[in-house]
């Protein structure tokens, strides 16, 4: 019996190894795990605090490489605060709202000069080319830049707002 009980705990081993290796080999393939790069620690984010030319201030910001949709991919996940208010409304012309609907991207950088690259969130969607989002006052939102490029080298990142407004953006 014990001899029947090794080969049975070898069986069910080898059974969970070959499980693990096939899901390993299918995540990779498929792009499920993020690829490899430099520890997110060495991209250094290069406009902490309020995003240039809105009140929408940087909370964090991590990068790292990955996928999205089969692209590589420098992958910034960046939590963002309105600190719009009934003092300082987002610009617009419906007066009263102090949601602000503002689309960001980003700007990579190796060596000080801009590495090629394209937000690939929302590339076909009018009028900004990358996802609209909404915020009220000192709402803080998470959001996921996608810049599809091959470079492993990039240094530094910069978000950048491309358009805010205190109604959606048509």
């Amino acid at each position: 019996m014990k001899k029947a009980g090794k080969i049975a705990l070898i069986l069910v081993i080898a059974i969970i190894s070959i499980f693990a290796l096939a899901v390993a080999l299918l995540a990779l393939n498929y792009g499920w795990w993020p690829s490899q790069g430099f520890p997110a620690s060495e991209a250094k984010l290069r406009n902490p605090g309020y995003i240039p030319n809105s009140h929408l201030y940087l909370v964090s910001a991590t990068a790292m490489y990955g996928t999205f949709h089969g692209e590589e991919c420098f992958v910034i996940n960046a939590t963002i605060r309105s600190d719009y208010s009934a003092n300082h409304p987002p610009p617009g012309g419906n007066g009263n709202s102090t949601t602000a609907f503002f689309g960001i991207t980003a700007t990579l950088y190796r060596n000080n000069a801009i590495v090629s690259a394209t937000d690939i969130d929302g590339a076909s969607i009018p009028p900004l080319g990358v996802p609209q989002y909404a915020l009220d006052p000192n709402e803080t939102g998470s959001i996921e830049i996608n810049m599809a490029t091959s470079n492993r080298n990039i240094d530094s990142y910069a978000i950048t707002c491309v358009a805010v407004a205190n109604s959606p953006i048509p």
